[in-house]
Formats: C-alpha cells, structure tokens, sequence
C-alpha cells in the first residue's frame, strides 16, 4: 500500500511540476507578485490592529 501511495504521488507531482513549468515560460509572474503583497499587507494590518495574534 506505501508503495502504491509513493507511486501516484509521484506520478502527479511530475505532471504538476511539468505543467508549472510550461506555464510559467508563457506567462509572466506578475499576478504571484500582486498576490504576495496584498497578502502581506493583509498580515500586517491584521498584526497592527489586534484582529489576529500572529505570534504564540
């Protein structure tokens, strides 16, 4: 059963990471980069207004 889940996980992370690559040599990374700083701007303003403790 290990075997048969090692196999399949295997097999799909090859074609996740074949597609990602055929996709990013056509498309630009500038929706990754928008999506990165609003969710960075995200945490921080939560962290600045006590809406969520970010740290223990």
């Amino acid at each position: 059963m290990f075997g048969v889940g090692l196999l399949f996980s295997f097999v799909s992370a090859w074609f996740c990471v074949r597609w990602l690559l055929r996709y990013i040599s056509t498309h630009s990374f500038t929706p990754f980069a928008w999506y990165r700083i609003v969710f960075g701007v995200i945490v921080l303003v939560t962290s600045w207004t006590g809406w969520v403790q970010w740290s223990h």
